[in-house]
């Protein structure tokens, strides 16, 4: 089955985490977005959470928890220019 192409991005996409929202959009990113073959993404998490998942779709896993601290020596060798970072967030808030 051919999936409709909706962009073409040349560049590397990072996960910053990879919880269960990134587990999920991960493979609608792989089907609609040309280009962007597995090896140039990369998932830096802090735990093992989706390892088996992205090993599957041949996605390097960078078990590394980012801190203000290690940053920037974390994700600077990952990134160049044309490059995006993705984090997916889940964010519930209870009303009072």
């Amino acid at each position: 089955m051919q999936h409709k192409i909706h962009v073409t991005f040349p560049g590397r996409l990072i996960f910053i985490g990879f919880g269960s929202i990134g587990q999920g959009v991960l493979p609608l990113i792989l089907r609609h977005v040309g280009g962007l073959a597995p090896e140039r993404i990369t998932i830096v998490t802090a735990d093992e959470a989706g390892e088996r998942e992205a090993a599957e779709y041949g996605i390097r896993v960078l078990r590394q928890p980012l801190t203000r601290e290690n940053f920037r020596q974390v994700l600077e060798p990952l990134v160049g220019r044309g490059d995006s970072f993705s984090t997916f967030r889940l964010t519930c808030r209870r009303s009072h």
